[in-house]
């Protein structure tokens, strides 16, 4: 009986949304498929919030003012592809198209498009899930790189961008992480965890490291032909402080505590998943960031038979 078990993990924030093309990372505990992948991926982010009143908005916000209602959309178009080696050992690859908007009072104030960074991850398993027990455990590791080669100096009406508009970070940047999954062919426990260490880039500025950790319960119910489920739980999502010339930029981290929820259908070789975000508590500084509104991802993806 075929059963895939899937895991949507996001670890973006205000200030890399744009400038992590790894972040929202695809992960997957497959413990009776080893097929080759292929998909292309929606990724949307929003923050949204009122200007505090006869405050000016600092950070990347700078020179706003008023009560105006702003309002900033993250968006990727991502085609990515799973190349497994063996049945430990695998190779992902994140190839996206980024394009973003900023508003003000509905009306368009900044927007930017382009090839963003692409993100390269191994993926390992130490050991392999023996398929004739009813329970499982499973883990997977993974350890990934992000290339610095989408677009630093991008510019809207002779303006040059802010870093987190950009289409690139202008870094190298590293991930390293971990899944385990605990449960049976139907019912089971994803702990997911994630840490991103990012560089500086050639403007000599720095985004604050990123970790990410996740806690879904999970349903699913297989029949002859396909098969759904169904994924619930709390995430949380640390930042670290930016630097911009090896100077700390006060204010700028963030905590958030977020619910997600994703179904998935999978039939022969396809398969289709939603997955929202919506955050429940968060932790920021109002004059230099917007809170989250929600994040959605949708995705297709194609598996490959290995020969």
């Amino acid at each position: 009986m075929k059963y895939i078990l899937s895991l949507f993990l996001v670890v973006v924030s205000v200030y890399q949304c744009s400038a992590c093309d790894g972040c929202s990372a695809f992960s997957r505990i497959n413990p009776n498929d080893f097929s080759h992948t292929l998909g292309i991926h929606f990724n949307q982010k929003v923050l949204a919030g009122y200007l505090p009143s006869g405050l000016k908005h600092l950070g990347h916000l700078s020179g706003l003012y008023s009560e105006d209602y702003l309002q900033e959309n993250f968006n990727s178009f991502e085609l990515r592809g799973r190349y497994r080696v063996s049945n430990r050992l695998a190779v992902f690859g994140v190839m996206p198209v980024k394009f973003n908007t900023r508003t003000q009072n509905s009306e368009l104030r900044e927007k930017g498009a382009g090839l963003g960074d692409p993100s390269v991850f191994l993926e390992y398993r130490p050991f392999l899930p023996k398929t004739d027990r009813e329970f499982k455990l499973m883990l997977n590791l993974r350890g990934g790189v992000k290339f610095p080669l989408g677009e630093t100096r991008l510019t809207y009406e002779e303006k040059l961008l802010d870093h987190d508009f950009q289409m690139g970070s202008g870094s190298y940047d590293y991930y390293i992480g971990s899944e385990v999954y605990i449960g049976t062919k139907s019912i089971g426990l994803v702990l997911s965890q994630l840490y991103k260490k990012n560089m500086v880039n050639t403007s000599e500025y720095k985004f604050g490291d990123t970790y990410s950790a996740m806690a879904l319960l999970t349903y699913r119910k297989n029949n002859d032909a396909s098969s759904y489920s169904i994924a619930l739980g709390p995430q949380i999502e640390i930042q670290a402080e930016d630097q911009q010339s090896v100077k700390i930029l006060e204010g700028t981290s963030r905590e958030i505590l977020s619910g997600a929820i994703r179904a998935d259908y999978s039939r022969g070789k396809l398969e289709g998943f939603v997955t929202l975000i919506v955050p429940a508590k968060q932790k920021l500084t109002e004059l230099k960031s917007l809170p989250l509104k929600y994040q959605l991802q949708i995705g297709m993806n194609y598996l490959i038979s290995r020969k």
